[in-house]
């Protein structure tokens, strides 16, 4: 649990429209991923209707980086490195920055939805967490198009532009009353394993890890057996549907397994 100063409520407006003034908890380490990942927010903006000037390079395929990526990292790490110059940060563009304080280290996805950017798809965000001696304390999810700020702190609850958000108090039975998404082309039960290994490939979505816990949804390996940040494969739900989520997904390997 986090200290009670560290939940402390303080006066926290809207992103950039007028907004009622609400309050929220947050602790001087969130006050700074929000203040980067806004600065962040203004570049992807700036670009967001001139992306046939954006400079891109492909990394792998469908799988795009921009000169927006670059310009959008170099403003959170230097946001993040002005505060705490000791801390870690580990950036999905540039490589590892190691440091003194191995305890801290800063989790950055300055353009996460790249692809959906470069194509007008107005669906995507900055993500920053913090994880501290191993452990993911702090996320914040900034979707600069719709102006809308996630954050959640460990044991502060997660919050929408000030406002508390938490999993639906009568949750589905199981996944025939659930909405499903993933983050990739699911479709059915066919070629799941691929599915996962193209999921294990890439950074896990570490400040929605935060978001979702603190929300109040349970977050897990998809069979329950390990620590998602190491596999990279994650399943987030409520506990009815996270139950028939895995039991559906172990059937899936286990008739793999058989057939191959």
């Amino acid at each position: 649990m986090a200290p009670a100063d560290a939940c402390r409520r303080i006066p926290h407006r809207g992103m950039g429209i007028a907004r009622q003034e609400r309050f929220e908890p947050m602790s001087a380490l969130l006050n700074i991923a929000v203040d980067a990942a806004q600065a962040a927010g203004r570049i992807i903006i700036r670009h967001h209707q001139f992306t046939d000037r954006v400079a891109v390079e492909r990394k792998a395929e469908h799988d795009f980086v921009s000169s927006v990526d670059r310009e959008a990292e170099h403003v959170v790490i230097e946001r993040l490195r002005k505060a705490h110059p000791d801390h870690a940060i580990l950036a999905e563009e540039s490589a590892s920055e190691s440091s003194a304080d191995a305890e801290h280290q800063w989790l950055i996805d300055p353009l996460d939805g790249t692809t959906n950017f470069l194509f007008g798809i107005p669906h995507y965000a900055v993500s920053i967490a913090l994880r501290r001696s191993g452990r993911l304390v702090l996320g914040v999810i900034y979707d600069p198009f719709k102006q809308e700020m996630f954050t959640a702190e460990a044991g502060c609850g997660a919050h929408l532009d000030g406002r508390r958000i938490r999993v639906r108090p009568r949750s589905a039975s199981g996944l025939e009353d659930a909405i499903l998404a993933t983050g990739f082309p699911f479709r059915g039960d066919a070629d799941l394993d691929a599915y996962l290994a193209t999921l294990k490939a890439l950074v896990p979505g570490t400040a929605g890890i935060v978001v979702a816990k603190e929300a109040g949804a349970i977050v897990q390996d998809p069979d329950g057996s390990g620590d998602p940040l190491d596999s990279g494969n994650i399943v987030a739900a409520t506990p009815r549907v996270l139950e028939a989520m895995q039991e559906r997904l172990r059937k899936v390997r286990e008739d793999a397994a058989e057939g191959g």
